[in-house]
């Protein structure tokens, strides 16, 4: 599909590094784009009352009338509806087996853990440690308390350990052959294998919010212990400058818009794709079409419910119709992956 005449529109923050990766991946496939700033934490009304989208995870892409939760679904959309051509260029096109590494690494840096150590690594003096509402919130979310004072000392020390376990296993295995980049062929430029492997480590290295969160010694053991990984790091960062990506914290997006402005663009729009329901084994996934469901995520922010009319379920993802607080109809693409759906009991 084209990106001409329906709108594409990033819901995100600055420093959220989840939406960092759908950032780039637009930017380095050169998607035009439009951007809509939200709050850091709850409430985000533009979301939840003017377009009925109660997800309360960051980022969601809307496109057109249809919109992606989750980043790995919202990568997924965007590489079957833009596929590789001279007017989007920018990443290297994977091979079939390449495509299962880019989703190992995607997995591993998530439900693998390597996300979550980074997370406590953030220095209890930091300004997102010091916002009790942003606190509150992430508490509320995770359904974790975030570890403080002397708690917090120690389980650095243990997340330092598990993440120099990342580093070592990408120094000795994809990266041990001296390659530039993840994928087998890797001379022809990064891939979204690199998307998916690099983004934790270099939030925690170039993030303004991470500052102090990898002292300037552990820089300097990364570097000596690491070499090669380190080399790809840096390698990344000035991929990323040499392709002018936007980084939130650094400047506003020049295509920014309010919550009205995204909300009335959507309403005006189109549809990006028709879904085509697959027959549903309703013994397995107890609901059918037509059905009144609510769709939550099972890992974190799973106390805010979706609900709407079931329009399409397949084993990769599960698609609701609702209506925006004008009357509009949108659809709302959830993966299958850590979700949930179920028949609404209202």
């Amino acid at each position: 599909m084209s990106d001409e005449g329906i709108p594409i529109i990033l819901f995100c923050y600055p420093g959220s590094v989840f939406a960092r990766r759908v950032s780039w991946y637009l930017d380095l496939r050169k998607i035009s784009y439009r951007v809509c700033i939200q709050p850091n934490r709850l409430p985000r009304p533009e979301l939840s009352d003017r377009l009925n989208i109660k997800h309360r995870r960051i980022p969601i892409l809307a496109i057109g009338r249809d919109v992606y939760c989750d980043t790995c679904l919202i990568i997924r959309k965007l590489d079957q509806l833009f596929p590789p051509s001279p007017v989007y260029p920018g990443l290297r096109v994977l091979s079939a087996s390449d495509h299962g590494l880019a989703a190992l690494l995607e997995n591993w840096t998530v439900d693998g853990g390597v996300f979550w150590r980074a997370t406590q690594l953030i220095p209890p003096n930091s300004p997102l440690a010091q916002d009790d509402a942003t606190l509150r919130d992430r508490e509320e979310f995770t359904g974790r308390k975030a570890d403080t004072g002397e708690s917090w000392a120690a389980t650095r020390q243990f997340a330092m350990v598990q993440l120099e376990t990342s580093l070592r296993f990408l120094e000795t295995t994809m990266l041990a052959d001296g390659r530039d980049w993840l994928a087998k062929s890797y001379m022809d430029g990064p891939s979204v294998a690199d998307i998916h492997g690099v983004w934790v480590f270099d939030w925690l290295l170039h993030d303004a919010s991470m500052e102090g969160a990898v002292s300037g010694e552990e820089r300097e053991r990364w570097q000596t212990r690491y070499p090669k990984t380190w080399a790809w790091l840096q390698r990344w960062r000035r991929f990323l400058a040499d392709n002018r990506c936007w980084e939130a914290e650094k400047e506003k997006h020049p295509r920014q818009i309010d919550g009205e402005k995204a909300a009335e663009l959507m309403e005006m729009a189109g549809f990006a794709e028709q879904v085509k329901v697959k027959e549903i084994d309703e013994e397995v996934a107890g609901v059918n079409r037509g059905d009144v469901v609510e769709v939550w995520p099972t890992d974190s922010g799973f106390t805010h419910h979706d609900k709407g009319m079931l329009v399409g379920l397949t084993p990769e993802e599960v698609v609701v119709e609702v209506e925006t607080e004008t009357g509009e109809e949108i659809q709302l693409h959830f993966p299958r992956v850590n979700f949930r759906v179920e028949k609404s009991a209202e």
